[in-house]
């Protein structure tokens, strides 16, 4: 079975406490192919180092290949990444937003989910289960 590849938005707590050790363990079915956040860095999980390029760097042909894109930013976040995730052929990868998703002032974006190919509306600490 071809490993899932996965994008993912955002590198704090959450990211690396819980969605990277789920995406790194080998019955995920996944690969972490890039890790996108605010600025470039270098963050650690499991004893790994990962490099995390800058989202707003982020091309159409970054996301060649993705089959997931796992966003965990602030909900202030969530309409800019949402807009320019929209922005690169999202039809092509499924999302899965974790949560809070949007603050009720931003409520406006939610129609931009409905041009990726798949929202997934779970949480990263339901992928290791």
């Amino acid at each position: 079975m071809k490993a899932r590849r996965v994008l993912v938005v955002g590198s704090g707590t959450r990211v690396r406490e819980t969605a990277l050790p789920a995406f790194l363990c080998p019955s995920s079915g996944c690969e972490v192919a890039d890790i996108r956040a605010r600025t470039r860095k270098r963050i650690e999980c499991g004893g790994a180092r990962f490099d995390v390029g800058e989202f707003a760097a982020l091309r159409e042909q970054d996301l060649e290949g993705i089959d997931l894109v796992y966003v965990a930013v602030g909900k202030q976040s969530v309409p800019e990444v949402l807009g320019r995730l929209a922005e690169l052929g999202p039809q092509r990868f499924e999302l899965l937003l974790d949560t809070p998703v949007l603050q009720f002032k931003h409520f406006r974006h939610v129609a931009l989910l409905a041009r990726f190919r798949a929202e997934l509306g779970f949480g990263a600490g339901e992928l290791a289960q």
